[in-house]
């Protein structure tokens, strides 16, 4: 016992995958973007069955992810003579981050001397 998934391609139904009866989960490979129509039949001993209705899937087309990519981050440190301001730039520091770099972290280290 168990079941037949079927493809139709330019027109012709295709077997796709045979799957057991104590199944009820099946992955197809190979599936592009775009609409796809299947449809399921039931198999036993005796042979198998009239195909179901077929139903319609649609595979978005996902872009691929953006390479090359480079973030560039800029923190300043200012002082002021009091909470209120006014404030003033102290030190800048600009840093290059690549997706090809193996570095993953940046901390800040605060030192009071």
């Amino acid at each position: 016992m168990g079941y037949c998934v079927y493809e139709q391609v330019a027109g012709v139904w295709q077997k796709r995958a045979d799957v057991p009866g104590s199944i009820n989960t099946v992955i197809l490979t190979g599936v592009t973007s775009g609409l796809h129509v299947y449809s399921m039949s039931a198999t036993n001993s005796f042979g198998e069955s009239a195909r179901s209705t077929p139903v319609n899937a649609i595979v978005p087309n996902i872009p691929t992810p953006p390479t090359n990519i480079i973030v560039n981050l800029r923190a300043s440190i200012e002082s002021a003579p009091s909470a209120a301001g006014p404030w003033s730039e102290f030190s800048v520091i600009e840093l290059p981050i690549e997706k090809t770099q193996t570095l993953a972290f940046y901390r800040v280290k605060q030192e009071l001397h």
